[in-house]
């Protein structure tokens, strides 16, 4: 998340866990996009999407998965 704070000007929330992110997207503010990893402490990914699209009929949901080809290196 720090490499996106420095090249993107916006303003962004980051949850820990699926509770929390449901909290945050169920709130007040509105989102532009919302990035989900798959695997969260407490919920799958998937789950907090089907949990998000039934409770919020704010928002349309797309699924466009994400991965790594090769492990990154640990030196910076």
């Amino acid at each position: 998340m720090r490499c996106l704070s420095w090249s993107f000007r916006g303003e962004f929330s980051v949850a820990a866990c699926g509770k929390d992110a449901l909290a945050l997207i169920e709130g007040s503010k509105e989102f532009d996009l919302v990035l989900v990893d798959l695997m969260l402490p407490d919920m799958s990914g998937f789950s907090l999407v089907s949990v998000l699209a039934i409770a919020s009929r704010r928002y349309r949901w797309s699924l466009c998965p994400l991965w790594r080809t090769r492990r990154l290196s640990s030196a910076r």
